[in-house]
C-alpha cells in the first residue's frame, strides 16, 4: 500500500477568488508540478526534501501580442513577493509565469523531458522553456471582434446586476405613479388597473431579456485541451503519433 504524506499548504479561509486552483499537471518521474490558476498565474513546482530560502523566477507572457482595440476589464494579476521567502520541504515554487490579460486558466500541459509547460486561456495560448526561464511561443486565438472575451467574468456579472437594478427601479416608479392618482369615481379603480398596464407594457420592451449563454458564445477562443506529442512533417501535412 503506498504512504502519502502532506506537502504544501492550504488555507480554506481565503476569499480572494484569484487564488482558485483550475488545472494541474504532475510529473511522475521527474517530480514536477504545475499548477495554474484564476487570474492567469501558472506556477512550476519542485519536490524537494530538503527546507529553502530562494527567490522565484517571475515572467510575464502576453497572449495577447500588442493586439489593438481591446481593453481588459476583469480582475488584476496577484503581486509576486520579490524577494527570497523560505519554503518547507515538500514541492517548492521555482518559476511563475504570468499571463496577459490576467484570465483564469483553461489548459495547461506538462513536458519534463523538453523542460517545456504550455498553458491556455480565453484569449490565447503559450508554451513557455522553463529552464531557461524563456518564453517559447504566445498566440492569440481572439476574433478581432470577439470584445466579450475581453472583459472578463466580474465585468460581466456587474453590468448584468446594473440592468436589473434599473429594470426594477423602472418598475417600482411607475407603480408608485400609479399609487398617487386620485379615485373620484366608480370606474376609477378599472382606469387605474389599465393604467398601470399599460405603463408596464412600456417598461418591458425595455428590460433586458436574461438568457442562458452557453461558453462556446461567450468565448470564441478558449482553449480546452493542450498535448505535447511527436510529430513528423511530410509533404506539407503533420502526421502526429
Amino acid at each position: 500500500m503506498a504512504s502519502f504524506r502532506k506537502v504544501g499548504c492550504f488555507d480554506p479561509y481565503s476569499d480572494d477568488p484569484r487564488l482558485g486552483i483550475q488545472k494541474i499537471s504532475l510529473c511522475k518521474y521527474s517530480n514536477k508540478l504545475v499548477v495554474a490558476g484564476t487570474a492567469g498565474q501558472v506556477i512550476v513546482l519542485g519536490l524537494s526534501d530538503e527546507r529553502s530560502d530562494h527567490l522565484v523566477d517571475v515572467s510575464v507572457v502576453d497572449l495577447l501580442q500588442d493586439r489593438e482595440g481591446f481593453t481588459w476589464k476583469g480582475h488584476d494579476r496577484l503581486e509576486p513577493r520579490l524577494k527570497p521567502a523560505p519554503f518547507p520541504p515538500g514541492f517548492q515554487p521555482l518559476v511563475l509565469v504570468q499571463c496577459l490579460p490576467p484570465a483564469s486558466v483553461t489548459a495547461v500541459a506538462l513536458h519534463a523531458e523538453w523542460n517545456l509547460i504550455s498553458f491556455g486561456t480565453s484569449h490565447g495560448f503559450g508554451l513557455f522553456d522553463y529552464h531557461r526561464r524563456n518564453a517559447v511561443l504566445a498566440r492569440c486565438t481572439l476574433h478581432p471582434n470577439d470584445s466579450l472575451a475581453m472583459e472578463g467574468p466580474l465585468s460581466r456579472v456587474k453590468s448584468l446586476k446594473k440592468s436589473l437594478r434599473q429594470s426594477f427601479r423602472r418598475i417600482r416608479k411607475s407603480r408608485v405613479s400609479g399609487k398617487k392618482r386620485t379615485i373620484t369615481t366608480p370606474t376609477s379603480k378599472v382606469q387605474e388597473a389599465n393604467a398601470a398596464l399599460a405603463e408596464q407594457e412600456d417598461v418591458a420592451p425595455v428590460q433586458r431579456r436574461i438568457e442562458p449563454r452557453s461558453a462556446d458564445d461567450s468565448l470564441s477562443g478558449v482553449v480546452r485541451c493542450l498535448c505535447f506529442a511527436d510529430t513528423f512533417l511530410r509533404d506539407g501535412v503533420f502526421y502526429c503519433l
